[in-house]
């Protein structure tokens, strides 16, 4: 009985890389140049609806915002990283306001790039290069990343 479980649970895992490599491919397709797939791919969600919070975003900035006057940059880090999530997300969703949470994407990714260099003047930057490396990217390409997202959330494959 338990080799069946093995069996199946093998077929499941070979399904979600067959899934897995199917979207990458297409969010490929998707961005203009291997720079702008590098910072998606480690920033979009595959099912934001259900793992970003389901909390108004002025109140993640709010935390994220307590969590800086704190001092405690590495969990300002990922607090402003969060909002900046959620903002993108929403400025998917909301066409009408995507200005308004494209502002907040851009503010709070600063904040949160800001935050990362205190780590690193701390000493605490080790594990996060390649997320603020991508990070970075988005911050300069913000209303392509967020073109990006629109395609990739409404037409992805995971849809």
């Amino acid at each position: 009985m338990s080799s069946l479980f093995r069996r199946k649970r093998k077929e499941e895992e070979g399904a979600d890389k067959v899934q897995h490599v199917v979207e990458r491919r297409h969010l490929k397709e998707m961005c203009a140049d291997e720079e702008m797939y590098y910072a998606a791919s480690r920033s979009l969600y595959l099912e934001p609806d259900k793992q970003l919070p389901d909390l108004p975003i002025e109140n993640l900035i709010s935390d994220a915002e307590g969590t800086l006057k704190e001092g405690e940059n590495k969990k300002a880090f990922w607090k402003f990283r969060l909002v900046f999530d959620k903002a993108v997300f929403e400025a998917t969703r909301h066409k009408d306001e995507r200005g308004r949470y494209s502002n907040m994407a851009e503010e709070s990714i600063s904040k949160a790039l800001a935050a990362a260099e205190r780590l690193r003047a701390e000493g605490q930057i080790r594990g996060l290069e390649d997320l603020i490396k991508a990070m970075e990217i988005l911050s300069r390409r913000l209303d392509e990343y967020i073109d990006v997202a629109s395609h990739y959330y409404l037409e992805g494959p995971h849809r």
